[in-house]
């Protein structure tokens, strides 16, 4: 109940400094030059060659957060930062983390769900993310397990034919 509550509440919390929320940068245009898109495609470079080394395949799949998904909630969210909606760009961490990760050459599969589900959520009333807490509900799994499937299934079938 109380995670339900303060959920619920973050944004009237938030104005009054009661609240938890914490903006994360990376939402915002100005964060585009950040060294973190460069810092964490490089550990994501080591993760690839290390699977690499071990014959073991690698998808990388970005989840987007929830306000991604549905916008109107970040706007919502960021109202307690009073930060100006011109200012945000909900698609500039997947954009730039592909992009950082492409130059690094990495070359294991790269999905990104954010499309799909942005589609999925205007296509149906389905919540695709919880009402208590920020991930994705039964449905949303569902979702992403349906657009997976295909994509990862010859990866099985193939290492369980060793």
């Amino acid at each position: 109940l109380y995670v339900f509550l303060r959920f619920q509440f973050r944004v009237i919390l938030g104005r009054f400094g009661l609240g938890n929320a914490v903006f994360e940068r990376l939402w915002l245009k100005s964060d585009l030059d950040s060294p973190r898109w460069e810092a964490t495609a490089t550990m994501l470079k080591k993760v690839e060659d290390q699977f690499r080394n071990h014959s073991t395949p690698l998808v990388f799949i970005l989840l987007p957060a929830p306000f991604q998904v549905y916008p109107d909630v970040f706007m919502d969210y960021s109202q307690i930062f009073d930060i100006d909606e011109s200012q945000i760009d909900l698609e500039q961490p997947n954009r730039l983390l592909t992009e950082h990760m492409k130059n690094k050459q990495i070359k294991s599969q790269i999905i990104d769900l954010l499309d799909l589900l942005r589609v999925q959520s205007t296509k149906t009333s389905e919540v695709l993310y919880g009402r208590i807490d920020r991930h994705l509900s039964p449905q949303g799994h569902q979702v992403a397990a349906n657009s997976l499937v295909p994509i990862l299934a010859p990866y099985l079938i193939k290492n369980s034919t060793k």
